[in-house]
């Protein structure tokens, strides 16, 4: 239905990877670029963190560089998979990885930060820790994991740095802007997206999920409560009052969001990607594995089964050989109530089905 090129500006597609999710906001598709595991890149094809935005019908593309307008490399936007964050006034919450720029007198170039940007993907304001040109340095990505806003008009986050850092969501600050900063957090590395529920945070660390509970004032307090025995650290989702999430060894995790401690384990093996995260719909349970996804009953059972609108052809289905090989497509009348049945040859003397529901 639709098929729209979507790169950046001179992008080098083997650097330039599109890792995180996706979101659609005021008819837009907006995707995050940059960035390959160990900041893989070349002095002639170097990689530039990019937020892309293509109509979702089609048409001209918007897009804002994070290191211009230095024209310096790397500042992916990348997230550990999580999607591009989209505020009730329409506008794009991003973080951003480690830049080129490594000495205390490199000009800021918004990377290792948090950005706000509008609908029409200028930057409205910046957040960056005071050491953001060292962790560039270390290869400490702020933006290893999405920004968590919260109702109260904060914003939390964390990455690599194993520090936590909370900001008003109406004036970020800067370089050195934030109201509250926890040390020492998690243990390792925040990797992927955010669940949240009023002031509570559950954020993905590699070491086991983080419950982080900010509390607003001034300035507002920030708390680690617990940090899930389990191990499991995926990022999680709150569903059916309980925090869900992935480990890398193959297991989806129901844990008490008051203590973290494992409420149900089902077993899901091989993982294929570092950041597996469940998700939920039409009564589902839903949670990938290396080569398939795994559905869960919700609490009201299954959902009835999908209504093909009248007039309609279901999907084509293989079938055995019905002595059409090489022939022409055919119809004939539909069996199951179908008003007609089509035929259509297939290589290796298969046949494709397909029938028009009443």
């Amino acid at each position: 239905m639709l098929d729209t090129p979507v790169d950046p500006p001179g992008s080098h597609p083997l650097y330039d990877l599109q890792r995180p999710g996706l979101a659609i906001a005021a008819g837009q598709v907006i995707i995050g670029f940059g960035g390959n595991a160990g900041d893989c890149e070349n002095a002639a094809n170097p990689y530039h963190g990019w937020l892309v935005a293509v109509p979702e019908g089609g048409g001209a593309m918007r897009a804002f560089e994070v290191a211009s307008p230095s024209g310096d490399s790397q500042g992916a936007i990348w997230m550990g998979g999580a999607a591009p964050i989209v505020d009730a006034a329409g506008n794009i919450w991003v973080a951003t990885g480690n830049s080129a720029f490594h000495a205390s007198t490199d000009p800021y170039d918004n990377s290792d930060g948090v950005l706000e940007l509008n609908s029409s993907l200028q930057l409205r304001q910046a957040f960056a820790p005071s050491t953001w040109y060292s962790d560039n340095a270390s290869d400490l990505d702020l933006g290893s994991s999405s920004p968590a806003l919260m109702a109260d008009g904060l914003v939390l986050q964390a990455g690599k740095s194993q520090r936590a850092y909370v900001m008003s969501q109406s004036a970020l600050g800067g370089v050195g802007g934030e109201k509250a900063t926890l040390s020492s957090y998690c243990g390792s590395v925040v990797d992927g997206g955010n669940a949240i529920s009023g002031d509570d945070v559950y954020t993905p660390c590699a070491r086991g999920v983080v419950k982080t509970q900010v509390t607003p004032g001034s300035p507002p307090t920030i708390a680690a409560v617990w940090r899930t025995s389990t191990g499991a650290g995926g990022p999680p989702i709150l569903a059916g009052g309980l925090v869900w999430t992935i480990s890398t060894s193959g297991n989806l995790y129901g844990l008490d969001p008051a203590t973290g401690n494992q409420v149900r384990v089902l077993p899901l093996g091989s993982e294929a990607n570092h950041f597996p995260t469940p998700s939920v719909g039409d009564g589902l349970l839903l949670a990938p594995a290396s080569r398939s996804v795994v559905a869960f009953d919700g609490p009201a059972g299954l959902p009835p089964a999908p209504v093909s609108p009248a007039g309609e052809w279901t999907a084509f289905q293989p079938l055995s050989p019905r002595g059409l090989s090489g022939g022409p497509v055919t119809f004939a009348p539909g069996s199951n109530g179908s008003l007609q049945e089509l035929f259509v040859p297939g290589p290796g003397g298969a046949v494709w089905s397909a029938y028009e529901l009443p």
